[in-house]
């Protein structure tokens, strides 16, 4: 998510490219909602709903799930990442494996493929 001082980003594991953007056209495209979506930290599954804590083995569905909050895992090792640029961020998603990249800029959420950059 672009902010006045950066980019903020977390990590989705379970992910299909088209499926995601439209999720997050569709649900978190204001950014008081990508905010409360990236208060959750790293997920394992994007879903339409933030939800509550629940079971990291059976979501509930449509639900997002986070490490974090649904799995225990610690803050600090899953929590957004702050930004200085575009590319500092492109940078680190390339140096955890990431092939997807997602912006909100204006309401919208753009879609880059890492691997054709």
């Amino acid at each position: 998510m672009k902010a006045d001082s950066g980019y903020t980003g977390i990590y989705c594991h379970h992910a299909e490219p088209c499926e995601v953007q439209e999720i997050l056209n569709d649900h978190y495209s204001t950014e008081d909602r990508a905010k409360t979506l990236f208060d959750l930290g790293n997920l394992s599954q994007l879903g339409k709903l933030i939800g509550r804590r629940q079971n990291f083995n059976r979501p509930e569905p449509n639900t997002c799930v986070a490490y974090g909050r649904d799995c225990g895992d610690p803050p600090e090792e899953v929590a957004s990442k702050a930004f200085t640029t575009l590319e500092e961020a492109v940078k680190t998603a390339r140096s955890m494996w990431c092939i997807h990249l997602y912006v909100l800029s204006e309401g919208k959420w753009n879609y880059s493929d890492l691997l054709e950059e």
